[in-house]
């Protein structure tokens, strides 16, 4: 349990330095009205984060075991390595939606 407790405080300090970041940028460019849309954006991401991990808690339960975790996993990690691909060679960062 302590490494997962550990990794998800660094995941939390990236988040946070990632919308720190994103925040400064804006004031610095003279945004700084836009920074509502960001906060909007952080509370929507943990709502639906909560929400979905406690939809896949009561969904699978406890039967992620053996080969099921293991399929579980691996998609999640394709998932991600998809995103991340698409993010850094196609996507596109926009400002203002």
């Amino acid at each position: 349990m302590l490494p997962t407790l550990i990794v998800t405080l660094r995941e939390g300090f990236e988040a946070a330095l990632v919308i720190g970041i994103i925040l400064s940028y804006l004031h610095r460019v003279g945004l700084s009205s836009e920074s509502k849309k960001v906060w909007i954006g952080t509370i929507t991401a943990i709502v639906l984060s909560v929400i979905g991990g406690f939809g896949v808690f009561l969904l699978l339960g406890s039967t992620t075991e053996g080969l099921f975790q293991q399929l579980l996993e691996g998609f999640a990690i394709t998932t991600a390595v998809v995103v991340l691909t698409y993010m850094v060679f196609l996507g596109t960062f926009v400002l203002f939606i």
